[in-house]
């Protein structure tokens, strides 16, 4: 199942999780982090990382309700911009333009729906991008949090 706003985004309104039979509602915080340090030269958004959160659950829905993102960034002398994507759709972008490693955090209240894999894994992808290619935009220590409500299927 695809990713979608609840309330009149692209599907799946409260009233649906009933009917693909999902009853169990758990609340969970889930994080994961990655300490590498990467780096681009594009102007475009290109994925640098992907953290993957271990829901715990396979194939269950995650009803996503906060997504805080931490990171350190820096460039020479143009911005450098980072961003999260889960299944499609972005969110925490931020852009700075420091010439040392500065710290920055975003949070970001959602009402999405995302799917699980088979084995409980959510992917969130990093992405990076700097404003010209002239410049390396630089980015290390991402972490990701996430609360959200786990809706799985009764035994």
């Amino acid at each position: 199942m695809p990713i979608t706003t609840i309330g009149g985004g692209r599907g799946v309104e409260p009233r649906d999780i009933w009917e693909y039979g999902y009853r169990r509602l758990t609340k969970k915080r889930m994080s994961a982090s990655d300490p590498n340090e990467y780096s681009t030269t594009s102007t475009s958004y290109v994925t640098v990382s992907t953290l993957n959160l271990d829901i715990g659950v396979p194939n269950a829905l995650v009803w996503i309700r906060k997504i805080k993102f931490t990171r350190e960034m820096y460039s020479t002398s143009y911005p450098v911009y980072s961003r999260l994507l889960i299944e499609g759709v972005a969110f925490c972008e931020a852009s700075l333009n420091v010439r040392d490693y500065t710290s920055i955090e975003n949070i970001a209240h959602t009402d999405i729906v995302a799917e699980t894999d088979s084995n409980g894994i959510l992917q969130v992808e990093v992405q990076l991008k700097i404003g010209s290619s002239a410049q390396t935009g630089y980015m290390r220590n991402t972490y990701v949090e996430i609360d959200a409500v786990v809706i799985e299927n009764e035994p």
